[in-house]
């Protein structure tokens, strides 16, 4: 997985990556907070929802909408990232690769 970028800095919206978790939908990372307290480094991100797949034969391209829901979860959390891709409105979808899916051996 990439390093994080420069802490507590917003990330530049059009960012290519989303990501997903066990415990949550895909999402996307607003930014990074290292909290001194703990020492731990949490994400700040932004829930998307599945709306469905961009076709019924290929399951690793899930259409999503952004929400309004935020959250804050540990970075331990981040299990891979997915390509966003993001580039017409009312396509947004994120590609999981598909090996993920058993899809290449």
């Amino acid at each position: 997985m990439a390093p994080p970028p420069t802490l507590g800095r917003p990330l530049v919206k059009h960012a290519a990556w989303g990501y997903a978790s066990a415990s949550a939908a895909p999402f996307l990372v607003n930014k990074y907070i290292h909290e001194n307290q703990t020492d731990k480094c949490l994400a700040d991100i932004s829930i998307l929802v599945v709306t469905g797949f961009v076709c019924k034969h290929v399951s690793h391209l899930l259409l999503v909408k952004e929400t309004q829901d935020k959250k804050l979860i540990p970075v331990d959390e981040i299990l891979e990232q997915v390509l966003l891709i993001d580039g017409n409105k009312d396509l947004m979808c994120v590609s999981r690769l598909p090996h993920f899916h058993g899809l290449c051996g």
